[in-house]
């Protein structure tokens, strides 16, 4: 919880520091034409983190197989909020493209992201697949029996499929979060003041 909070405010505070012209002023210079924009889209991205930062101890807290509902309300903020966040994070890496980062960090970013809703959509469409077309109960479809034997129980490969799916989803949201750590490197300090060091890409595809 922690680590998303701290890496989205690095995130925005970068972001504002290349919007402040006092800070940069040839950069800023250089996106004068998309200062407005990238404002605007860095403060919307940051309430998006805010919301997924408050809702993942609900998803910790109450597991599936004790408090289901709590568990799916959790879930479902998180997984959607935090597409919102990334998809406006998308948004903000074309926009800075050149200046900030390259074009190809941008489309990893938007590879990222748009194999992980991919992947959100597979694992909401086996889950009602499995609780409609099988008529499995809600509290079967989500019992600890079932998630310990999978390919044992009638249609539970469903749900197997769907759980590898939601996996997938979190896992691909590593290489996104890992392209901010060039970024990220450039943050400096004097006199206790943070600030960002930026460069024209040496690569831009």
């Amino acid at each position: 919880m922690f680590i998303v909070f701290i890496t989205s405010w690095i995130r925005f505070q970068q972001i504002n520091n290349i919007c402040d012209e006092e800070n940069n002023p040839k950069l800023n210079l250089l996106l004068e034409d998309k200062i407005e924009k990238l404002v605007y889209l860095n403060k919307f991205s940051f309430r998006m983190s805010i919301i997924v930062t408050a809702f993942i101890p609900m998803i910790a807290s109450f597991r599936v197989t004790e408090n289901t509902t709590l568990h799916v309300i959790g879930a479902i903020a998180v997984f959607s909020f935090g597409q919102i966040y990334n998809t406006i994070q998308v948004k903000i890496s074309y926009l800075l493209t050149p200046e900030v980062n390259s074009l190809t960090i941008a489309r990893i970013r938007l590879a990222s992201v748009l194999l992980s809703i991919m992947c959100g959509f597979l694992m909401t469409l086996f889950g009602i697949c499995e609780v409609i077309y099988l008529k499995v109960p809600i509290d079967k479809f989500l019992s600890s029996d079932r998630l310990s034997d999978c390919f044992t129980s009638e249609g539970s490969y469903l749900h197997c499929l769907s759980a590898l799916f939601e996996w997938l989803e979190i896992f691909l949201l590593t290489p996104f979060f890992a392209t901010f750590v060039p970024e990220f490197k450039k943050i400096r300090s004097q006199k206790g003041k943070i600030y960002f060091e930026f460069s024209k890409p040496e690569i831009v595809v």
